[in-house]
């Protein structure tokens, strides 16, 4: 979406283009394929989790407050940047002794 976004043309080919939509999923196939939340270790990856975790709702609350239709930075990567925050997010949620979760 980044390289194909043009200030001078018309958004709208590059926003609901298929490429651009399909990132989010798989952005979330790839981490669902890496990720085994029974293979983590308790102690050390704990705090890893909580940090992944508050650190992708920070992003997700910040890109909440700054993004709408006429940013040039959705066009540039943040769309991408909200479906890492999101996975993160998905993440530490889905490990058992995480606060998030």
């Amino acid at each position: 979406m980044a390289a194909r976004y043009s200030p001078y043309v018309d958004p709208l080919r590059v926003c609901y283009d298929i490429d651009t939509r399909a990132a989010g999923f798989l952005v979330g196939a790839i981490s669902a394929i890496l990720w085994a939340p029974c293979k983590a270790s308790h102690a050390a990856s704990r705090a890893n989790f909580e940090v992944l975790g508050w650190g992708g709702l920070a992003v997700l609350l910040f890109l909440d407050n700054y993004l709408n239709e006429f940013r040039l930075g959705l066009y540039r990567g943040n769309t991408f940047q909200a479906s890492l925050a999101s996975t993160s997010l998905i993440i530490d949620a889905s490990n058992p002794t995480a606060w998030l979760g």
